[in-house]
């Protein structure tokens, strides 16, 4: 009896186990769980085809890299090289590498610069299912904070490839 009790608490605390994921690009998903965007709801923009997220002072915005912008930051699809090189109105670049808990080579470069005169923001362009995606935190201020790298960074850990 008492066995049978455990056995099916177990089974009704699975769903509360599960981590909480919103699909963010064609086989590409966003789970927060364990990070500062953790039960934020996403707000998606169907124009930008990005999804907004905001989390104490920083905002995430992610999604597929728009096909506009292939013209203006990368010269074809999967060229990450070119992000940091010719990203539009940036002050300063930097490359911060992926963390390697993530496994595999994905391919991704960061940048960061200054989205208007108080606001600083982290750019990372990954590919993600064989297509480029947008990572973006910002931050009002002039000055990069240990914080903001931190949500950066917890932003995309928080980038899945869905397998389905």
């Amino acid at each position: 009896m008492i066995r049978g009790l455990v056995i099916a608490s177990l089974f009704a605390a699975a769903p509360a186990l599960a981590q909480t994921c919103d699909t963010v690009g064609d086989g590409v998903l966003f789970c927060p769980d364990d990070t500062p965007f953790a039960g934020i709801a996403g707000d998606y923009d169907p124009g930008m085809g990005v999804t907004f997220y905001q989390a104490d002072t920083v905002m995430l915005l992610t999604g597929p890299l728009p096909p506009f912008a292939y013209d203006v930051w990368v010269a074809t699809p999967g060229d990450l090289s070119g992000a940091a090189e010719t990203f539009p109105a940036q002050e300063s670049v930097g490359i911060m590498d992926r963390p390697s808990v993530l496994g595999g080579d994905i391919p991704a470069e960061t940048l960061t610069y200054m989205v208007q005169p108080d606001m600083i923001s982290l750019v990372t362009v990954i590919d993600l299912s064989g297509i480029p995606h947008l990572a973006q935190t910002v931050e009002g201020g002039t000055q990069m904070t240990d914080k903001h790298m931190e949500y950066h960074r917890a932003a995309l850990l928080a980038l899945v490839e869905d397998d389905l």
